[in-house]
């Protein structure tokens, strides 16, 4: 068992960085290609508001990482049952989840123009751009991306990265010819909402196939309820700190400093972020196999073979 949790790691770690590198490299070229062909403040745009998404995305309160780490012990006992209960409860969450977000998006919306200093470019309506980037941010919500959780439970998340890298790809490189083809800002955010639509729908096709024996099916008692409540509150304050480090800085920039200045900061901060996010790739994989270790073994046991030998 410890020999396939090492697979699966491995395999996870060598996918996920594959995965980063063309993360860090097609993003870069289409902001290059972006300031040349159209000019810094629109990069200061796409930067502005997905912050002011990020910070919205507080509601999920990391509801996500505790439902996974719930199912590690049902995947590994083959406990459908209990599987296919929080996998509708992750379900119902999400979609909650993601009707708040957007609530609160189109709330918001009137008052964007508050947080840029100065003019915006004069063929952009940031309202129209704004709905944009808010339907790429809670499309998931009401898709598939629960399913997303099977995978990381079974230590599958490799497959999470070959899915995002070949999105990516295809993406990117539309997305640079569109934007020295048309020179249009609409046709080039136009595509995040269908990468992140494609997305869910090869994600939910994938799980479906290879977990067909789980559906969204059955309640969670009051104890295990209780249980995912505690995990929550765990991940709260962590879920805080990351949106101060991520966003905060964005969003006062944009409002006193303006989309140039925001754009140029956000070039250097990329290069902060892409190399850390390397590290992130090795940590994100490992969680599911040391997650399936500890549901299925004796924390002693653990601490006796690991810390005493």
């Amino acid at each position: 068992m410890s020999e396939s949790r090492t697979k699966s790691a491995s395999r996870s770690i060598i996918w996920g960085i594959i995965n980063k590198v063309i993360a860090i490299i097609l993003p870069f070229a289409t902001r290059t290609v972006m300031i040349y062909v159209m000019g810094m403040e629109y990069v200061g745009l796409g930067s502005l508001f997905s912050s002011v998404l990020q910070v919205l995305s507080f509601a999920e309160l990391g509801i996500g990482s505790a439902l996974v780490f719930s199912m590690y012990k049902p995947m590994a006992e083959n406990d459908d049952k209990k599987i296919c209960q929080l996998l509708n409860f992750y379900r119902k969450t999400y979609r909650i989840i993601g009707s708040v977000i957007f609530g609160v998006g189109i709330i918001i919306m009137p008052f964007i123009k508050l947080l840029i200093k100065g003019d915006v470019p004069a063929d952009i309506n940031i309202y129209i751009l704004f709905g944009i980037y808010l339907l790429n941010n809670v499309i998931g919500y009401f898709m598939y991306a629960y399913k997303q959780s099977l995978l990381t439970a079974s230590q599958r998340v490799d497959i999470v990265s070959k899915i995002a890298m070949i999105l990516q790809l295809i993406s990117g490189i539309v997305q640079i010819v569109l934007m020295v083809t048309t020179k249009n800002y609409y046709m080039y955010a136009v595509i995040l909402p269908l990468t992140t639509l494609f997305n869910n729908i090869l994600v939910g096709f994938v799980t479906d196939k290879m977990f067909p024996q789980y559906k969204c099916t059955g309640d969670l008692d009051k104890h295990e309820l209780n249980d995912i409540k505690v995990k929550v509150g765990g991940m709260v304050f962590q879920k805080i700190g990351g949106i101060v480090l991520s966003s905060v800085d964005t969003l006062v920039i944009s409002s006193f400093l303006g989309l140039t200045q925001l754009a140029l900061y956000q070039n250097y901060y990329y290069i902060f972020t892409a190399l850390n996010g390397f590290f992130a790739v090795i940590q994100q994989a490992m969680i599911p196999s040391i997650g399936n270790e500890i549901a299925l073994n004796d924390v002693k046991v653990q601490f006796t073979r690991d810390y005493t030998g």
